[in-house]
């Protein structure tokens, strides 16, 4: 457990030859990281030992799949958890809690599908290096495709889609086409709109995929290491693809258009 600070370890000040310490000042905040992160083992291990030297005794439960909120008495039993499909972790939250001689000091980092969640509550000096550590730790956590897994897909293709209406209809305007349009305006705007919702259906079902592939959250407990590691495979291959073909397709038409 760890101990309080002594009257010399607070902010302390010297006022000419007189030594003069602050009093005792308690603060509190909360902040969230929305970046997503790859929780493994050995970063389960220090965040854990960080919470218990800077605050004190600690605890963690699990809100898992199969909707049961599961407690961990300790580290070990937190790490041999088995993680399997219908019962894998879909947030993981660590506790530690001090309180001696009506002083306290708390600290709650949870971890889900939205990123990370963090309240803290202690004396000022404790509360800002935890602060700053707490910040350097999530760094080194951050997912290898983190832009991609907080990508909204919604979002690009109802962007696609009015960029698509605009053209096309400044084009028929501009008599483009050379083409007199002959159904009436209900049957145009009802065209128009089933297709917004079709580019919106593709856009969710893009999220969802997404998803699967590139979560925000990984913990990498128990089973869910295997599945990690299939999933790695599939995603350099998605990325790699889109990559590569992103870069032919220049020399492609360039090919075809300009040098045929």
């Amino acid at each position: 457990m760890a101990s309080w600070p002594s009257e010399t370890e607070l902010n302390c000040s010297d006022a000419g030859r007189v030594r003069v310490c602050s009093p005792f000042v308690e603060v509190s905040t909360d902040w969230t990281s929305p970046r997503s992160f790859v929780l493994r083992e050995e970063n389960v291990k220090v965040i854990w030992a960080l919470l218990k030297d800077r605050i004190g005794d600690m605890s963690a439960s699990a809100r898992c799949a199969d909707e049961m909120k599961r407690e961990f008495r300790d580290l070990k039993e937190l790490l041999g958890y088995e993680n399997l499909p219908g019962r894998r972790i879909l947030r993981l939250e660590l506790d530690a809690r001090f309180y001696q001689s009506g002083k306290s000091k708390s600290a709650s980092v949870r971890f889900d599908q939205s990123g990370v969640d963090v309240r803290l509550g202690g004396p000022e000096d404790v509360i800002t290096r935890l602060t700053t550590d707490l910040k350097d730790f999530l760094v080194g956590i951050r997912g290898r495709f983190d832009r991609l897994a907080r990508f909204d897909f919604v979002n690009l293709c109802f962007l696609l889609y009015l960029v698509g209406v605009v053209t096309l209809f400044s084009m028929f305007v501009a008599g483009y086409f050379g083409l007199t349009l002959q159904v009436s305006f209900p049957t145009i705007a009802s065209i128009i709109f089933g297709l917004m919702f079709v580019f919106i259906a593709f856009g969710a079902l893009f999220n969802r995929f997404r998803k699967r592939l590139f979560p925000v959250a990984t913990f990498l407990i128990g089973h869910e290491k295997c599945r990690h590691e299939t999933r790695e495979k599939w995603q350099w291959i998605l990325v790699g693809g889109t990559g590569f073909a992103m870069v032919s397709l220049p020399f492609t038409i360039a090919w075809k258009f300009l040098l045929r």
